[in-house]
């Protein structure tokens, strides 16, 4: 009697001190999906964001621009270069044989001069190199490029010099990303007349290259460079977090805009 007293009182424990008893529960992980409930009204607007195609390579991207080009290069616009080249994709390979997320190409002879400049393997179709390899060429074109004297493009009918362009006009970052594209041209355009134009839209009124058929649809080669470094600073802006420090992109505002049309032929 005594004994289920006992059982008793301890059973009407566990009722009044509900507060203290906390028994230990195993936790068991569910494979069973679980999926959210439907919104209470089909009228509210649920904004999904797609993902980032070029998130995957923003790291890369920056520390590469950082070991190569500077810690205060702004570097976001490598990132715009990228998606104006390949929309960040990795895998493409274009028309004229460019390849991966910057299109490196053979026929521009990026690949070998910067294996030769660097003393490194270039892949074009590995990612880490092939952003890497873009990193140096910028600093190439910055370096060399933009420092050499006299020379001449077009069956030697127009003459530069790069080094006196950028005195006349300082190291702009459109004009970087003009030479990344389409090689020297931009600057033979720029002297012609005897006068360095230093804008962009300047320049672009003197352009004198012609263009070819990509399929049915014809490139102007005009429209292609001198438009490339407004998609660029465009494609960049949503990437910047810091000012562009020293480093200046446009010669004139006003060349945020292309203001240049250039003709358009029919392709068989």
């Amino acid at each position: 009697m005594k004994t289920l007293l006992i059982i008793i009182l301890s059973l009407m424990s566990l009722f009044v001190n509900k507060d203290v008893y906390n028994p230990v529960v195993p936790i068991v992980k569910s494979t069973v999906e679980v999926k959210p409930s439907e919104p209470i009204s089909t009228n509210v607007p649920i904004n999904i964001r797609k993902k980032d195609k070029c998130s995957e390579f923003l790291p890369e991207i920056r520390s590469s621009a950082i070991k190569y080009l500077g810690l205060d290069f702004p570097w976001h616009y490598n990132v715009g270069c990228a998606i104006t080249e390949s929309s960040c994709r990795s895998n493409l390979i274009s028309f004229d044989k460019g390849v991966g997320i910057f299109q490196l190409t053979s026929s521009t002879g990026i690949v070998k001069d910067v294996e030769k400049y660097a003393g490194i393997i270039v892949d074009p179709y590995n990612i880490e190199s092939n952003i890497r390899a873009h990193a140096i060429y910028m600093k190439m074109i910055i370096e060399k490029y933009f420092t050499g004297g006299n020379s001449t493009v077009g069956n030697s009918k127009y003459p530069f010099n790069p080094k006196k362009h950028v005195e006349a006009c300082g190291l702009l970052l459109s004009d970087v990303y003009k030479r990344y594209n389409a090689g020297v041209w931009f600057f033979a355009e720029a002297a012609i007349g005897g006068k360095i134009s230093c804008s962009n839209n300047e320049m672009a009124k003197k352009c004198v290259r012609g263009g070819t058929c990509v399929g049915k649809q014809y490139l102007n080669f005009c429209q292609v460079n001198y438009s490339y470094p407004i998609k660029v600073y465009n494609y960049a802006q949503p990437y910047k977090n810091l000012s562009d420090g020293n480093w200046k992109y446009w010669y004139t505002e006003s060349d945020r805009v292309l203001t240049v049309s250039f003709p358009s032929r029919s392709c068989p």
